[in-house]
């Protein structure tokens, strides 16, 4: 039987503990006196993930307590329990539960579609734009999915996924971009992303193709159907007016597509592919008789190879174009490439054949290094327009990065006559806070070389704690007199989710301190972030009076 002192004693012991933070409560010494001792707690873990769509590399990543760029793997860092946002650039792509693995489908807590009948669903009505009583404002997170996908893969600097998705140096040359991602996914390709390309100059991807290299990455395989065959009678007479036919392997590729408008026997339009073992497509012909004589009017055809890794070694293009098909080439293209053991390209050779007659054009070479990271310190572009060997024109360009891979300068040095003097200088310093949000730009030009700077832009921005931008300020110096003669910003809004709730555009066209137009735009959300109202106002002069209003306003 425990007496009553002892019971007391071990009563108190569980508090004791637990006051000295789970440290050893006593340790008897060799006088027999007990000495507290305290253990410190266990520094926190950080956990490792992959960001994949193939493993994406410069995509800004960001927790309460961690934040950089991904590497080359894909791979950025967490503490458990902690929310992992990502973005590129101004463009805020989502957050998720840190994990091991996180694809675009998390950043929404969504399931891939994985059978036809899901797909079907997901893609019913996407690419009516409106038409037909269809809505193009049916919205879902597969379309904020896809549109994520879209601007991925777009960036992908060697244009190559299947070596991994390299987004380095777009996170600084995008610092000042948005992109709404609320559009369904064929009116963002069509409309909403067709106009980034244009601003930043971003070579696009077909619209269904990120789709299927994301399903291809997760090794999502959905078993289904496909059209092989399309036939039209008009006058309901029993007589087959236009027929349309298609075909696949059994990967899903199409390895042929014929059009035969007036069903006579004689193909308006031919398309072929083959593709290697591991997808590639190795060969493509299209063929066209505009006319519908019987003679092409006009024919292309690529080859490519590739080495183990899927890295495009070379591609060649045919067309003929000469409206006679006497089997007579017309121009001949072709690229080739070199690689290092990471997947980096080193080296694109282009020759251009413009009258196919076997002997180059002219030629242009493309020279890339790169530091440990994988980040592209140096790019040479040499153009030789005559193909005579000799280089008439050439563009460097130099980057220098901080151990977060954020690109600190970008030097761009144009010699237009290749004399080895520098004609023309571009370059753009940046800054960044401790989460690697850009706080300035500075753009100076120096149209002739000569060490004065002719033309200069700062843009200046600010956070908040969650690195959503608050203020965003361009001033364009266009002589260089360190004077602005140009001023416009932007400043921002957000709800305690991040939702952007107001962005107001304000222009002093001459400087002078005094706005001279002004724009703005105001939203609303559910609890789940889906938009339900959008107001924009457009102030002509400034004068702080609205002259034209719009609204829209969504259902879920």
């Amino acid at each position: 039987m425990i007496g009553e002192t002892n019971m007391n004693t071990f009563r108190a012991l569980p508090a004791l503990c637990v006051l000295l933070l789970l440290g050893a409560c006593f340790d008897s010494g060799s006088g027999g006196q007990g000495a507290i001792i305290v253990t410190p707690p266990p520094a926190p873990v950080e956990f490792t993930g992959v960001f994949l769509d193939s493993p994406v590399q410069g995509l800004r990543f960001a927790t309460s307590t961690q934040s950089g760029l991904t590497n080359a793997a894909g791979e950025f860092t967490y503490r458990a329990g902690e929310t992992v946002t990502f973005s590129i650039g101004g463009i805020v792509l989502g957050s998720a539960p840190g994990a091991a693995q996180i694809t675009p489908f998390d950043l929404f807590g969504l399931t891939p579609p994985a059978t036809e009948r899901e797909l079907r669903e997901e893609l019913s009505h996407r690419g009516c734009r409106g038409l037909n009583g269809c809505s193009d404002d049916e919205i879902t997170d597969f379309d904020r999915v896809a549109n994520i996908a879209m601007l991925l893969l777009s960036l992908d600097n060697d244009d190559d996924p299947d070596n991994g998705l390299d987004l380095t140096g777009w996170d600084s040359t995008l610092m000042d971009a948005s992109l709404d991602f609320d559009y369904n996914l064929f009116r963002f390709h069509y409309d909403e992303f067709d106009d980034f390309e244009d601003e930043y100059d971003v070579d696009g991807v077909g619209v269904t193709e990120p789709l299927v290299h994301l399903y291809e990455t997760l090794g999502i395989t959905v078993p289904a159907s496909v059209q092989t065959q399309f036939s039209r009678d008009d006058g309901n007479d029993g007589t087959i007016d236009s027929i349309y036919t298609d075909t696949y392997n059994d990967d899903g590729q199409q390895t042929g597509s014929q059009d035969d408008n007036d069903n006579d026997g004689n193909l308006e339009y031919n398309f072929a592919a083959t593709y290697d073992a591991d997808g590639n497509q190795l060969t493509s012909l299209s063929e066209q008789d505009y006319d519908d004589d019987g003679i092409i009017d006009y024919r292309s055809e690529s080859t490519s190879t590739f080495d183990a890794d899927g890295n495009r070694l070379t591609e060649e293009y045919v067309t003929e174009q000469d409206n006679d098909d006497d089997g007579t080439v017309d121009r001949i293209d072709i690229d080739t490439y070199t690689y290092d053991a990471d997947g980096n390209r080193l080296t694109v050779l282009r020759e251009y054949d413009y009258d196919a007659d076997g002997t180059v054009d002219e030629n242009r070479l493309e020279t890339y290094t790169y530091d440990a990271d994988g980040n592209r310190l140096t790019e040479l572009r040499e153009y030789d327009y005559d193909a005579d060997g000799t280089v008439d024109e050439n563009r460097l360009e130099t980057n220098t990065y901080d151990a977060d891979g954020n690109r600190l300068t970008e030097l761009r040095e144009y010699d237009y006559d290749a004399d080895d003097t520098v004609d023309e200088t571009r370059l753009e310093t940046s800054t960044y806070d401790a989460d690697g949000n850009r706080l300035t730009e500075l753009r100076e030009y120096d149209y002739d070389a000569d060490g004065t700077v002719d033309e200069s832009r700062l843009e200046t921005n600010t956070y908040d704690a969650d690195g959503n931008r608050l203020t965003e300020l361009r001033e364009n110096d266009y002589d260089g007199d360190g004077t602005a003669d140009y001023r416009e910003g932007y400043t921002y809004t957000y709800d305690a989710d991040g939702n952007r709730l107001t962005q107001v555009y304000e222009q002093d066209a001459d400087a002078d301190g005094t706005v001279d137009y002004r724009e703005g735009y105001t939203w609303t959300y559910d609890a789940d972030g889906n938009r339900l109202t959008e107001v924009y106002e457009q102030d002509n002069d400034g004068d702080g009076t609205a002259n034209y209003i719009e609204s829209h306003a969504w259902t879920y």
